[in-house]
Parts: C-alpha cells; sequence; structure tokens
C-alpha cells in the first residue's frame, strides 16, 4: 500500500482497514514500512464501526532509505480491524509519502522492542550495505574457532551470528535493529571473540534521517572460548539529533586469519537490559 500526495498545497490524510480479525486477549501486528519526509503513521483498531480512540503505534518522519518493520501489540474484546492511517504534512515544498508492506498477525503479544535470540530468524534485525553480511549460524566443524554451543540453547543446535573470518583485514559487517523508541536506556548482549587478531566490533546508535551514528562501545580483545555479557547504557545526551527514534547497529571488523568473532544476544529476549527511563 502506497500513499503520496500530487500537491504540496494541503495535508493529506488517508486510512486502510486490514481484513476484519476476530477478539482477542494478546495478538502482535507486524509490518514493513517505508516513510519519507514529515510523514505520520498511526495504528490503532477499528470495531463496530468505530475508531478506536487509542493509538497503538506511532511513528513520524523518515525512517530512512530502507523498509523497516515495526510491530504492535493488539488486544480487543470485539471483532476488528486494524487501522493504518496516514499523514502527509508535506512541509517545505517537499511530498512526504509512505509505503506498507507484509502485514501478519500472530496469536500472542510481541516480543520486546529489539529482541532476538536468533533461533528463529534474524527478527526485526536487518544487514545494512558493507564489504560482507553477518551469517546466522549454528555450530560447524568447518567453521574454525566457532563456539560449539550458542548461548540462548547452550547446544550445538542453537543459532547465533558469526563474521565470517576468511574476510581479509578491515573488511566490515553491520546489521541493524528495528526501531527503537528513545527512552530505552540499555542495550545487552553477548559476544565471544577467540583468537582472532585486529578484529573489531562496535556498537552505534544511528539515526535512520539523517543516516548519522554514534559509536557506543568497541573491543578489539579476544578473551577466549567463552561467551561475555556487554551491557551499555544509552543516555539521552548519545541519541542523534535528538530522533525520537533510534536503531542499534552491530558492526564487525575484520582481522587476521586466527580466530573468529560471534555475537549472540541472551536468553531473556536478547537485549535484555533495554530500561524504560532515565538513568
Amino acid at each position: 500500500m502506497f500513499l503520496k500526495a500530487n500537491t504540496t498545497s494541503n495535508i493529506v490524510t488517508s486510512r486502510f482497514l486490514t481484513p476484519l480479525y476476530p477478539d482477542t486477549t494478546s495478538s502482535c501486528v507486524r509490518w514493513y514500512m517505508y516513510v519519507e519526509n514529515q510523514a505520520i503513521l498511526h495504528v490503532r483498531t477499528y470495531a463496530y464501526g468505530t475508531l478506536n480512540p487509542t493509538i497503538l503505534y506511532t511513528h513520524i518522519g523518515s525512517n530512512g532509505k530502507q523498509w523497516k518493520l515495526a510491530q504492535t501489540t493488539v488486544r480487543s474484546g470485539a471483532p476488528y480491524h486494524v487501522a493504518f492511517e496516514g499523514v502527509l504534512n508535506n512541509t517545505v515544498d517537499i511530498l512526504d509519502s509512505i509505503a506498507i508492506d507484509d502485514v501478519s498477525i500472530e496469536s500472542g503479544a510481541c516480543d520486546a522492542v529489539g529482541t532476538c535470540d536468533f533461533e528463529n530468524g534474524l527478527c526485526g534485525y536487518q544487514n545494512l550495505p558493507a564489504d560482507f553480511n553477518w551469517k546466522r549460524t549454528s555450530y560447524n566443524i568447518e567453521i574454525i574457532s566457532a563456539p560449539i554451543t550458542d548461548h540462548t540453547t547452550n547446544t550445538r543446535a542453537g543459532f547465533y551470528l558469526f563474521m565470517d573470518r576468511l574476510q581479509s583485514s578491515g573488511r566490515k559487517a553491520r546489521i541493524e535493529s528495528e526501531l527503537i523508541p528513545n527512552d530505552i536506556r540499555c542495550v545487552s548482549f553477548y559476544y565471544y571473540i577467540d583468537g582472532t587478531q585486529g578484529a573489531q566490533l562496535n556498537v552505534y546508535v544511528r539515526d535512520p534521517r539523517s543516516d548519522t551514528y554514534k559509536q557506543l562501545w568497541s573491543t578489539d580483545q579476544a578473551h577466549g572460548k567463552y561467551w561475555v555479557q556487554q551491557e551499555i547504557s544509552v543516555l539521552r545526551n548519545m541519541t542523534v539529533n535528538g530522533t525520537s527514534v533510534f536503531t542499534v547497529v552491530y558492526e564487525a571488523v575484520s582481522g587476521q586469519r586466527t580466530g573468529g568473532m560471534k555475537k549472540k544476544e541472551d536468553d531473556f529476549n536478547e537485549i535484555s537490559c533495554f530500561l524504560f527511563g532515565n538513568l
């Protein structure tokens, strides 16, 4: 679905509804969106011919030149539609636009924002354009220096993200979280670096509107054959350009070919210390 005005002279609003879903105590609605300029997207429910005044989700302004996953939990005591409402402000003579794709709904509440254990895919994470991609994998004897077990399941069958050690030195891989509200104040993950000389793991916050990065944390220290937990405070002045949302970017930089680098969020919905409020 695509919404775009043909003139900047007026503010444009529009709404589309999903098919009717049965009543639910808790369901997770997910979609991909591509928002440009100063457009606003609201998501709410529509039941018995009435629009619910409670807005479940709002996104304001560009999310960068990319599709981004978004999600919200719906609770409704009656059969309902999900309503996607677009507002095109069309300021400074620039046409806003909103695109929505791949809407899905599943029983049960959504996972906490930004969380993933990589057991069933990448969740809301996306590889960014770089020299190569992070690879989702489980233990493989052909992968030199790979962890024997992941952190979440503590088995050889468990999955994690892996940086290919066969890359030449200095090449980068970047993977990015879904959009995260800026009242989240902590990021936690587990990582594994074993014997890789000169490799780095860097963590950034990114403003998707301006493609601006700020580094939160970095390490180039190998530590042996075990997973290490890292928690990072995200203070308000660390977010970029006063944006209301940001993403977290994990960057691997390849070193000399003597080991490997892996990243695995923990068993508590992955980025486990996402905290709300001021720290």
